[in-house]
């Protein structure tokens, strides 16, 4: 690729990047800076689970091995970024009877699209007796591997350096099981160099990461070192 093709394409990049990197968070007042040790489950949006009822929601897009590795290791993650009581994933078999529909919440300048249950439901497993405070819906995530310029780069009529960088980005609603509605949402990613080779090692990190822009703006006390 010549350097007039590349250096426009690079130029691109950086801004649909740093346009993705905005942060659109609310939590309710009467639920900030509360550090609550409530129980909190996990529900991730499933495109099998929703689509035929959904047709038009874009849902999120993992490869099969990136699908396997978000399964397996969101549990912990989350776990290592609160010291809230994190008790389990909850299935759409969970609550077969509940209408998830795409709805918009906009509060403090917020607005967010995300599919989510009725005001009104509430999120359990009641076969397994699980009950939690708080469920944190996920929806619309997706990991992203692309090029970008090197740190401190400057053209000079030299061709671009560039380093491998992968994002990860979710959007994400807080459900209260007591009121039974939403207290806070948002969108929020991560964004790092990565070394293909650690691939998984490198996803386990921005995963971590992007769940950790969410906890300052969440009713979940954060963890400690």
């Amino acid at each position: 690729m010549s350097k007039l093709l590349l250096y426009p394409l690079l130029i691109v990049s950086l801004i649909l990047i740093s346009c993705s990197g905005t942060t659109n968070q609310y939590i309710s007042p009467d639920y900030e800076d509360q550090n609550l040790n409530d129980s909190v489950s996990i529900f991730k949006i499933e495109e099998s689970d929703f689509s035929e009822t959904n047709p038009d929601h874009t849902f999120g897009t993992l490869s099969a091995a990136e699908t396997s590795l978000f399964n397996e290791r969101l549990f912990e993650l989350f776990s290592e970024a609160t010291a809230a009581e994190v008790t389990q994933h909850l299935n759409f078999s969970d609550f077969p009877d509940l209408t998830f529909q795409v709805r918009h919440f906009d509060q403090n300048g917020t607005s967010l699209h995300i599919l989510a249950p009725e005001k009104g439901s509430k999120l359990t497993n009641d076969g397994d007796g699980v009950s939690p405070r708080f469920v944190l819906l996920l929806d619309g995530y997706n990991f992203n591997i692309f090029q970008d310029l090197a740190p401190g780069f400057s053209y000079g009529g030299h061709e671009p350096e560039t380093v491998t960088k992968a994002n990860f980005e979710t959007k994400y609603l807080i459900w209260d099981n007591q009121i039974q509605d939403a207290v806070g949402w948002g969108k929020v990613n991560s964004e790092q160099v990565v070394n293909l080779a650690q691939i998984n090692e490198e996803y386990d990190n921005l995963i971590l990461q992007t769940i950790k822009e969410m906890i300052p703006r969440s009713p979940f006390a954060p963890r400690r070192s």
